[in-house]
């Protein structure tokens, strides 16, 4: 059950009326993170701002739901895994290639550097070495899209510490669960925790 108070699409007025309003239209409901997120309008604008913002990226469609995976995973946030499965079938992945990101593996050299980059800037909060940027730009990406996966680190990260805080409760198909996933413990360095097992 949820731990804050929500906001239903019946009671929502002024901007939060309007941006409920413009996710009706897209999604053809109001999914329960937005609800409860709607307790701020200030919280519900930069979440859609954000989103917003970083469609415009250089990052294509897919790629940018790749990283919102991995954080999503890193974070242990089982509605932000269901939504961005979803996702990612929009953008033409199965979902066995979800289940392979989520582990860290990929089919390609530069979406498995995309992974990696991710992951090692979630587990060293952003310390990273040379030799890990090197890597990823030497996979084909440049500087510039550095800063934008830390502002989708950013965006996916206030929506799963929202959903964890809040318990969320899922109204969207849930993601498969991952019982084993660890793919830090084969690419990456030994000195930083494991991230939660879904």
């Amino acid at each position: 059950m949820a731990r804050l108070y929500t906001v239903s699409p019946e009671e929502a007025t002024g901007e939060t009326k309007e941006m409920f309003d413009d996710i009706e239209k897209k999604m053809g409901f109001v999914p329960n993170f937005f609800q409860g997120l709607g307790n701020s309008p200030v919280a519900l604008a930069a979440h859609m701002a954000l989103e917003q913002i970083t469609a415009k990226g250089r990052f294509t469609p897919a790629e940018r739901e790749i990283v919102r995976l991995v954080v999503s995973q890193f974070n242990g946030c089982h509605y932000c895994l269901s939504a961005h499965t979803i996702a990612g079938r929009q953008v033409g992945f199965t979902d066995d290639q979800m289940v392979g990101f989520r582990r860290g593996w990929a089919e390609n050299e530069k979406l498995q550097a995309l992974l990696d980059f991710t992951n090692r800037v979630l587990q060293t909060r952003g310390k990273l070495a040379d030799e890990d940027i090197f890597d990823f730009l030497e996979a084909g990406y440049q500087d510039e899209y550095i800063p934008e996966i830390i502002t989708l680190i950013a965006q996916k990260t206030l929506t799963n510490f929202f959903n964890q805080l809040h318990e969320t409760e899922l109204d969207l198909p849930a993601a498969p669960e991952l019982k084993d996933a660890h793919p830090q413990q084969d690419s990456f360095c030994d000195d930083v925790p494991d991230y939660r097992v879904l």
